[in-house]
C-alpha cells in the first residue's frame, strides 16, 4: 500500500514538473530572465576571499557590476607582501563597460521574447552565452596578469615568481588561501542562463518520450547550474611547503614532513600544522567548522591521509617538533617494524582527540 501510495506521489509529482516546464514559453522564460538578470545591478557578481595569518577572520572583497568594495584595502596591504600590484578599481576598464553590455542584453532579451518564438529566444541565448564565455576569459586573463606579474623587490619572494588566483574555488599561496565564488548576482545570472535554456530544449525532449522530458530537462539544468560550482569548495588536502609554511597554531615554520598535518575547513580554509599536537589544540577549538582532518604518514613523508583513517602511535622515544610526538600512519604493521621494539600503543583518531587536553 505504502509503494502504491508513493509511486502516486511520484506520478503526480512528475505531471507538476511538466506542466510547468510546458508552462514556460519563450515569453515567460524571457521574462523570468529579465528579472534574475536585473539582480546583478543589486548584489555582486563575485566574492574573493583571503585567509590569512594577519587575518584570521578572513578578508572578502565583492566584485560589483560597476566597482569593488569590501576589504580592497587590506587585501591590497596582504598582497603587497608577495608583490602583487594593487587592486584600483579605476584602473579596470571592465567596470566601466560591463554594466552597458548587460543592460543591452537585458533589452535585446526584452525585444527577442515577446514574440514568443524560439528562434528569436535561440539567438539571444548564443549572444548570450559567447558574452558569458568571453567575461569568464576576460576575468581569468585579468588573474593572470595580476598574479603573474609581480615586483621583484616584493618583500616575500616566490619561486618562479608567478602565482595564478583561482577564477572557481580555492588556492594556497604560502600561507594565504584565496577563495573565489559567484555572489549573488551571479549566481542569478547562472541561474537565468539555465532558466533560459528550458524553452529551447524542452520541446525538443519532447519529441523522444522514452526519455522522460521532466526528468532530463532538470537533470541538464542542474548539470548546468552546478557546472559552475563544481569545486567551488575546496576538497582534499593541500601542500605543505616546508621551510615557507608557518604552523597555524605555534607559528613555528613547518620543516619536517612526517609530524603535521592539515585541517580542511567547511568553508574551505586550509589550515597548516607542523605537529600533531598543534593540530590538535587547533581542532578542539574550531570544532564546529571541520570539514576534514588529515596527518602526515610518517612511512611516507610529505603524503597526507585522512585522520580517520589512520593508525597514531606516541611514546616518550618519538621525538617530534613539539618534543614527544604523535606520529600516524596507515600502515600499522610496517609502523612496528619501524619501531623496533619501542614500547608503544596504537590508538585510533577519536582516541588521540579524546585524550588530548
Amino acid at each position: 500500500m505504502a509503494i502504491t501510495q508513493f509511486s502516486e506521489v511520484i506520478q503526480k509529482g512528475r505531471g507538476f514538473l511538466n506542466r510547468g516546464l510546458a508552462a514556460l514559453s519563450p515569453r515567460v522564460a524571457g521574462g523570468l530572465c529579465v528579472v534574475l538578470l536585473a539582480m546583478a545591478f543589486k548584489f555582486p557578481l563575485w566574492r574573493i576571499e583571503l585567509y590569512a595569518p594577519q587575518y584570521p577572520e578572513g578578508l572578502t572583497m565583492y566584485i560589483w557590476i560597476n566597482h569593488m568594495a569590501g576589504d580592497v584595502g587590506p587585501v591590497n596591504l596582504l598582497n603587497h607582501y608577495v608583490g602583487m600590484k594593487p587592486i584600483d578599481a579605476l584602473s579596470i576598464p571592465e567596470l566601466v563597460f560591463m554594466p552597458k553590455v548587460l543592460l543591452g542584453l537585458i533589452a535585446l532579451l526584452v525585444v527577442t521574447s515577446l514574440p514568443n518564438r524560439r528562434w528569436l529566444l535561440a539567438t539571444w541565448y548564443s549572444i548570450f552565452f559567447t558574452v558569458g564565455v568571453i567575461g569568464l576569459w576576460d576575468f581569468y586573463s585579468w588573474e593572470f596578469d595580476y598574479g603573474h606579474n609581480l615586483n621583484p623587490h616584493a618583500p616575500i619572494q616566490m619561486a618562479g615568481m608567478d602565482y595564478q588566483p583561482p577564477l572557481f574555488g580555492a588556492k594556497t599561496l604560502l600561507n594565504i588561501t584565496a577563495i573565489s565564488l559567484p555572489d549573488w548576482g551571479g549566481i542569478a545570472i547562472f541561474v537565468a542562463a539555465a532558466v533560459a535554456l528550458v524553452p529551447l530544449v524542452y520541446p525538443l525532449l519532447l519529441r523522444k518520450k522514452a526519455l522522460r522530458p521532466p526528468s532530463v530537462i532538470m537533470g541538464l539544468l542542474v548539470l548546468f547550474m552546478g557546472a559552475g560550482f563544481w569545486g567551488c569548495t575546496p576538497k582534499g588536502p593541500g601542500e605543505i611547503h616546508l621551510g615557507q609554511d608557518a604552523c597555524d597554531s605555534c607559528r613555528m615554520t613547518i620543516s619536517d614532513a612526517k609530524f603535521g598535518g592539515e585541517i580542511r575547513l567547511i568553508k574551505g580554509k586550509l589550515l597548516k600544522f607542523d605537529s600533531i599536537e598543534c593540530l590538535l589544540s587547533s581542532a578542539k577549538s574550531n570544532f564546529d567548522q571541520i570539514r576534514t582532518i588529515y596527518v602526515e604518514d610518517i612511512l611516507k613523508p610529505g603524503h597526507l591521509i585522512e585522520a580517520e583513517s589512520a593508525t597514531f602511535v606516541r611514546s616518550p622515544k618519538i621525538r617530534g617538533p613539539m618534543g614527544t610526538g604523535w606520529i600516524a600512519t596507515s600502515h600499522s604493521g610496517q609502523l612496528r617494524s619501524l619501531l623496533n621494539g619501542i614500547p608503544t600503543e596504537e590508538v585510533r583518531w577519536k582516541d588521540v582527540i579524546s585524550t588530548s587536553p
